[in-house]
């Protein structure tokens, strides 16, 4: 199989998605608070399509060389699961919006990673514990749902930002209503930090080195949205200061689990 250029092929149906799902919102036919909960078929159907071929290069690319936890290995399995989990969750919450950003990326990933698994040699493959798999899966699960979070805070951001400017563009006008997108950032805080939480419990069980630049971000990111959610319950904490603490929590979980692997293999080459 030709990974790389399946590679391409995935990512020009993830780039469709992505513009017939702004072309769709755009529009603004609709402006209610359940709007975001349907879209046409025609905007699903690339999207699928997209995340199954995604899909199928990880399961070839890892049945001939082992699970690879590199940096563009990582990079295409997150993409696959947060594009999997914001399909799966439009079907009750109105987050489609959320493909306008996360179809572009997952389709930058997924080309970075054909070209990265054509080009690289035999690799060993990865063998690992049930525990480290099971460590290994919460984690992925938890830094997936709170990407979506922060990617959530993103346009909660430019939806405040043009709401207090005045300047009600159609695709604001488009998006569910600004209480709304707030409720859905915070449940996916909420449901992702409970799981970074079983990340960190599970990882005090299969990680050696308590003192690695990993762990102590993640928990440097674990006490941002943990103090963030108790803000939300005990002060009712929203809007820009929400946003800045969800960022800030993303940022150091992207530098928990990519620094290192950016640093090393990208910049020095190891």
């Amino acid at each position: 199989m030709n990974i790389a250029l399946l590679g391409f092929v995935t990512a020009f149906l993830y780039i469709i998605a992505a513009a017939l799902l702004a072309i769709h919102l755009k529009q603004g036919q609709r402006r209610t608070a359940n709007l975001g909960d349907e879209s046409p078929l025609a905007v699903q159907v690339p999207a699928i399509i997209a995340l199954v071929a995604h899909g199928i290069m990880l399961i070839n690319d890892f049945s001939s060389h082992g699970i690879s936890f590199s940096f563009f290995g990582s990079l295409a399995i997150f993409a696959w699961l947060i594009t999997a989990l914001l399909l799966a969750a439009s079907l009750k919450w109105p987050l489609n919006a959320l493909g306008v950003m996360v179809y572009p990326i997952s389709g930058l990933c997924v080309v970075a990673f054909g070209f990265a698994a054509a080009t690289r040699g035999d690799t060993d493959t990865l063998a690992l514990s049930p525990e480290l798999e099971v460590h290994i899966a919460i984690s992925v699960f938890a830094y997936s749902l709170l990407s979506l979070a922060a990617l959530q805070a993103c346009l909660l951001a430019v939806q405040d930002h043009q709401l207090h400017n005045h300047k009600t563009g159609s695709f604001v006008l488009a998006l569910p209503p600004l209480q709304t997108m707030e409720r859905l950032m915070f449940q996916l805080i909420a449901v992702g930090t409970a799981l970074l939480t079983l990340s960190l419990v599970s990882g005090f069980y299969v990680v050696d080195d308590w003192m690695s630049h990993k762990i102590l971000f993640s928990i440097v990111a674990w006490l941002i949205f943990a103090t963030l959610l108790i803000g939300r319950w005990q002060a009712g904490w929203r809007g820009r200061r929400a946003i800045r603490f969800t960022l800030a929590g993303i940022s150091f979980l992207m530098l928990a689990f990519f620094g290192s692997k950016l640093v090393f293999e990208l910049i020095l080459g190891r």
